[in-house]
């Protein structure tokens, strides 16, 4: 066990990681890096910019069970 060779201490549940915001949900886990995004949006003053449609599905959900894996390269 860790515990016993370092010093652990329980700080609650995790909501910041590496810049990475995390929710917990009934169903999994949800890594968001809007935050993220907001600041870079400021900084750049993109706040201004005109939006433009892209070919990606909004909201898509991954899931490791679907879809076919890419090769090493």
């Amino acid at each position: 066990m860790l515990a016993i060779r370092f010093d652990i201490e329980k700080l609650g549940e995790l909501h910041h990681f590496l810049g990475l915001e995390v929710t917990n949900l009934a169903s999994g886990i949800f890594l968001s890096q809007e935050s993220y995004v907001k600041k870079l949006v400021e900084r750049f003053e993109f706040n201004q910019s005109k939006r433009c449609s892209t070919s990606l599905e909004a909201n898509m959900k991954l899931r490791r069970e679907e879809g076919s894996l890419l090769a090493n390269s």
